[in-house]
């Protein structure tokens, strides 16, 4: 080999002629379809300006107090290493909140007080007998000028990029504030949690303001998706706007009064959306206001005030009967 490159070099490796391999063949390239679905969650939340973030997947066992995890929680399963550099780094994450909250202290201690971070990375559990098994999780933080509804608005652009429907159902857990916390869910199936940090923990990673969390297990996520979005023919006849403002218990899910009303085939709803969520003395001890707006629309002609008042009839009669729900004066 050594004199035949020798004498290609002094003849000119221009007068080689190109040529395959004699066993070569040509194979087309294809993106993985898990890769080309964590890049578009990427880059959905790029797009929303959340700048990423990448943690060690070693870790502390510490994290399990630190997060206030329960004595149940399958996440204190861990996997751990043989040979570690010292106990920071001598286990497997089981979530991407310890890490993230990390960093987030990190930041907040060079005085970068605001910010907005995701990071994709994989989670790992023990299994008996054989290697770990691996998930595919995203975990999402805002610090800052921040709320609840920023975060629920991340997830939700998040969904409408992935092609998926976000069902958002109050629940709680350990590591987040009581009533301030709920699951994300997709076709009635819970793919994560988001919600404020709890004091405690926001006091065990030294955090000194209000920090708004979620994670997601894209694998779980991934087969709920339907991949393709969809185009609806706009009507050529107007759409026609109105509000509701109902009166309904104190703990009653605005968004199942959403779900109850879209899903009972009344006529000419096109959509239902929450504005305005009240509470005060007059309204009633346990109760609030809740203010939906309503666009009606037909696609065969243009609507007359009987028939628009027909449906909102309609929704008030449904309201009163699933929910107790009473107009405000």
């Amino acid at each position: 080999n050594d004199i035949a490159e020798e004498y290609i070099r002094v003849a000119g490796y221009d007068r080689i002629p190109a040529t395959l391999f004699a066993y070569s063949q040509a194979i087309k390239s294809e993106w993985d379809e898990k890769l080309v679905f964590v890049n578009k969650a990427k880059k959905a939340l790029a797009a929303l300006g959340l700048y990423e973030c990448v943690t060690y997947s070693f870790t502390t066992p510490k994290f399990k107090e630190l997060l206030r995890l329960k004595e149940d929680d399958f996440r204190r399963e861990t996997v751990e290493l043989m040979n570690p550099l010292g106990e920071q780094v001598s286990v497997m994450r089981t979530t991407l909140i310890h890490s993230m909250l990390e960093t987030v202290a990190l930041n907040l201690s060079r005085f970068n007080k605001e910010g907005a971070l995701f990071e994709v990375g994989r989670v790992y559990y023990p299994r008996e007998k054989s290697l770990p098994s691996e998930k595919e999780m995203l975990c999402v933080a805002l610090f800052g000028d921040e709320d609840f509804f920023t975060l629920k608005g991340v997830i939700e652009n998040l969904f409408k990029a992935l092609g998926a429907k976000l069902e958002v159902k109050k629940k709680v857990y350990t590591h987040l504030h009581d009533g301030k916390s709920a699951a994300i869910e997709c076709k009635g199936v819970e793919v994560g949690s988001m919600g404020e940090l709890h004091p405690l923990v926001q006091k065990n990673y030294d955090i000194n303001k209000k920090v708004y969390i979620a994670e997601i297990s894209l694998e779980d996520l991934m087969p709920l998706c339907e991949g393709k979005i969809t185009f609806e023919e706009f009507s050529r006849y107007p759409e026609v706007e109105r509000d509701l403002a109902l009166v309904v218990d104190k703990d009653l899910e605005a968004g199942s009064i959403v779900s109850k009303i879209m899903n009972a085939g009344i006529p000419f709803i096109r959509s239902c959306e929450v504005f305005d969520v009240f509470e005060s003395v007059q309204i009633g001890e346990g109760k609030k206001s809740v203010a939906l707006r309503f666009r009606l629309v037909s696609f065969e002609k243009t609507l007359t005030d009987g028939e628009i008042n027909s449906s909102m009839e309609s929704i008030l009669k449904l309201t009163e009967k699933e929910f107790g729900a009473k107009l405000r004066d």
